[in-house]
């Protein structure tokens, strides 16, 4: 997968140019799709690793003595997490005190992936070939800031729900209007809340009927 993705990332550029000619998108948005799609990427690969690790792992060197069957897809979706996460914290420190996209070092977070996604599927190896004693600490670390991340995301989310509700509200109410209210924006308003509620609760039901077992109904 990894000889894979450096045949990928040798077209990146022209991808990036050719979606961003056709989709009118901008550097920074092609920048994020392609963070997105390689957080997507190797969320699935995680999954995968979750259920299916050890049948993958057992016939490799060095690899196999450290993978036990019971805990070895556990330990692989902390290998490839931590590769995620050591790979977007060295990008983080090289980036320390740019401004702008006018800064050279700036050309590091949105090109170079030529060179970004092996080193990506390097720390991944690598991190396969590390203790199984490392990560048990690492999970620790990374509950903490997996609560952490998920704090900080509900407060943006609150956020940008209300900004968009009262801007909402201020076209209903036409506030700065001369026309007057627009009721448009409320029924719409109404319809958004109703159809999130309704996502929400089939959410809610997909998990139930996914992880809830026997006794967990009741």
């Amino acid at each position: 997968s990894c000889c894979t993705a450096l045949a990928c990332s040798c077209c990146v550029g022209l991808s990036c140019q050719c979606f961003g000619y056709a989709m009118t998108f901008t550097k920074s948005i092609a920048t994020r799709v392609l963070y997105t799609s390689i957080f997507v990427a190797l969320s699935v690969v995680a999954w995968i690793f979750s259920m299916y690790a050890y049948e993958i792992l057992e016939y490799i060197p060095y690899i196999n003595d450290t993978c036990y069957e019971g805990t070895c897809g556990a330990f692989s979706v902390y290998r490839i997490t931590f590769a995620m996460f050591f790979f977007h914290a060295l990008l983080s420190i090289f980036l320390i005190g740019v401004r702008n996209a006018k800064d050279i070092r700036a050309q590091l977070n949105d090109g170079w992936w030529p060179l970004k996604i092996p080193l990506l599927c390097i720390i991944i190896v690598a991190a396969f070939f590390t203790p199984n004693v490392f990560f048990t600490y690492y999970a620790w670390a990374a509950i903490v800031g997996a609560g952490l991340f998920i704090l900080i995301q509900l407060v943006l989310l609150v956020d940008f729900a209300y900004s968009w509700s009262e801007s909402w509200v201020a076209q209903w109410q036409g506030d700065g209007v001369e026309e007057g209210e627009n009721r448009s924006y409320l029924y719409a308003l109404l319809a958004i809340t109703g159809l999130l509620y309704i996502i929400s609760l089939g959410f809610d039901a997909f998990m139930y009927g996914l992880f809830c077992f026997g006794d967990c109904w009741w």
